[in-house]
């Protein structure tokens, strides 16, 4: 549904960094997007290779 720019960027993070993004609530199709719960994942690597994934939920209340 939406994929920010950021998504197709390559950071490295050290330990306790962070990174930031907002989002306008507009979707890819331009339509706004509704009212619900929605899913914020990232995935990468730690330092020995092994593949990490994180995500959490937001509510969208309009």
């Amino acid at each position: 549904m939406y994929t920010p720019t950021s998504a197709q960027v390559e950071s490295e993070l050290k330990p306790n960094d962070e990174i930031e993004f907002s989002w306008d609530q507009i979707k890819n199709d331009g339509d706004d997007a509704l009212e619900g719960l929605y899913k914020i994942s990232a995935k990468g690597f730690d330092p020995a290779g092994d593949k990490v994934e994180r995500s959490t939920t937001v509510t969208i209340w309009k």
